[in-house]
C-alpha cells in the first residue's frame, strides 16, 4: 500500500493554516494507530495510508476547500477525519 507525507500533500493542496492544523491534530488523535512517523533532513514527518490522502484529496476537490475562508459544509466534515 503506498504512503504519503500528510503535510506535503495538505501543502500541495493549498489548505489553510488553520485548517491544516485541525486536520492534523484530528489525524492524531483518531488515527493515530494508522500513521507512522519517520526522520528526515528536514524534520520528523507523519507518513499516512494511502486512503486518507484519497479522502483528504476527495474533499478538497469541494468548491472554496482550499481557501483560509472556506465554510462550506463539506470544508465542516473535513475538520475530523472518519467516515460521515
Amino acid at each position: 500500500m503506498p504512503w504519503h507525507v500528510w503535510d506535503d500533500l495538505q501543502a500541495c493542496l493549498d489548505l489553510s493554516d488553520d485548517l491544516r492544523t485541525a486536520l492534523k491534530r484530528d489525524l492524531m488523535a483518531d488515527w493515530g494507530l494508522n500513521v507512522r512517523t519517520g526522520a528526515t533532513a528536514d524534520g520528523i514527518v507523519a507518513i499516512a495510508p494511502h486512503w486518507m490522502a484519497a479522502g483528504l484529496v476527495g474533499a478538497a476537490a469541494a468548491p472554496g476547500m482550499t481557501t483560509s475562508t472556506s465554510r462550506s459544509p463539506i470544508s465542516r466534515r473535513c475538520s475530523r477525519p472518519g467516515p460521515r
